[in-house]
């Protein structure tokens, strides 16, 4: 009884602590909660801290991350940017076989036109263009 008394108690401080906004326990690793719209979550719990312990239902469904004990999800570094991206989609299925068919590289012979289409396929995203 004693043992229930204090996980009662314990529960109603976690619930009535103003310092977090989240209440509710997951059993889950953080690495497998998402939320629907991360954006939107991030804002709707800025903007009211209340909002998962006001919320609980559409917490849980919507922003099962950004409401857990876990918080929200850290922000991921940017990726390359466009200057080195493939213009075409097709370099990685061409290149080989120009290579295989004519026993040349396309990347050292046409440099100008890998260097604009298949740029990163053929490693020139550092440095000057090879010529």
């Amino acid at each position: 009884m004693l043992k229930n008394f204090l996980a009662d108690m314990l529960r109603y401080d976690m619930e009535n602590d103003e310092s977090t906004k989240r209440t509710f326990a997951f059993d889950e690793p953080c690495e497998n909660f998402r939320d629907v719209r991360p954006n939107a979550c991030k804002e709707l719990a800025e903007m009211d801290k209340h909002y998962c312990s006001d919320y609980p239902s559409q917490a849980k469904r919507f922003c099962k991350r950004t409401c857990s004990p876990c918080g929200p999800a850290k922000e991921k570094a940017p990726g390359p940017s466009a200057e080195c991206e493939d213009l075409r989609n097709d370099c990685k299925f061409m290149i080989p076989l120009y290579r295989k068919a004519y026993n040349q590289d396309p990347c050292v012979t046409y440099p100008s036109y890998t260097y604009k289409y298949c740029r990163k396929f053929c490693s020139q995203c550092i440095g000057p263009i090879r010529v």
